[in-house]
């Protein structure tokens, strides 16, 4: 059986595969600035308004990461679970795509001797 990588699989490139699961990663520090918020000198009102601004900002650049990264990495990141999700990416970041097995035929399972 011959392994298909992912680039074959869909065509995306490893370059645009990487950026954008470094921007996923990136869209992590607006949200690490928050709690900075309150030590500015600057109204409550000013204080919220940035704070709008950092969270609508995060989501934009995590989900330019996601499209830029591939269906795929999104559906691979799901599988593992949110806690399990930045090892994962940093796997998928270091190593490239994983490898994608070519469709197989089930395994058949052992008859259970008790049936007659």
């Amino acid at each position: 059986m011959s392994r298909v990588t992912e680039r074959e699989h869909s065509g995306r490139s490893p370059a645009l595969f990487r950026i954008g699961i470094g921007t996923i990663g990136f869209s992590v520090l607006p949200y690490l600035a928050l709690p900075a918020l309150p030590l500015l000198d600057v109204s409550v009102a000013r204080s919220a308004v940035y704070a709008g601004v950092l969270v609508v900002g995060a989501e934009a650049i995590f989900w330019i990461g996601v499209a830029l990264a591939g269906r795929e990495t999104w559906r691979e990141v799901r599988r593992v679970g949110l806690r399990h999700a930045p090892r994962q990416l940093w796997r998928l970041f270091y190593y490239g795509r994983r490898v994608v097995e070519p469709e197989t035929t089930p395994r058949r399972q052992p008859s259970d001797p008790r049936q007659t």
